[in-house]
């Protein structure tokens, strides 16, 4: 079966990256309870390597949403873009607990585990990640 990604992406007219920033910036402002746009400043911050930044952020969705997946998911990211593979892993399973049968956390997961030197884990991760995607919960964040 062919592949059902779903990517939330944020651009300006121009592709400017200042003006998204403060787009999203006064959208947040105007409507504080708009996830989606608070998750795209936290993967903005992500690409740019603000860690500490798009942590703070993700801790803000949490606030009003604690059981966020795609916040969840980046935190993980972030995690393991600082080398915390431990927490990273430790996000991604409780993720796996909270959303049984998905294994929309999967992916990341397997990379956690590679990071982390734990290749058959990874491996194990890798195929969850496949039979979630063949069974159309293929997921993902742009970074």
């Amino acid at each position: 079966p062919q592949s059902r990604r779903r990517k939330f992406t944020w651009r300006s007219p121009t592709g400017a990256l200042p003006e998204a920033i403060a787009y999203l910036t006064e959208i947040t402002k105007q409507v504080p309870d708009f996830q989606p746009a608070w998750r795209s400043l936290a993967q903005i911050a992500i690409g740019e390597k603000r860690f500490d930044d798009a942590l703070s952020i993700i801790q803000g969705i949490f606030t009003r949403d604690p059981s966020d997946f795609e916040a969840q998911l980046l935190r993980a990211r972030v995690w393991l873009a600082k080398g915390d593979t431990k927490r990273a892993i430790e996000d991604l399973q409780k993720m796996g607990e909270v959303f049984p049968g998905l294994g929309l956390e999967s992916q990341t997961l397997a990379s956690a585990y590679l990071q982390d030197g734990d290749r058959p884990k990874a491996l194990l991760a890798q195929q969850r990640a496949r039979v979630s995607a063949e069974r159309g919960h293929d997921f993902e964040i742009a970074a």
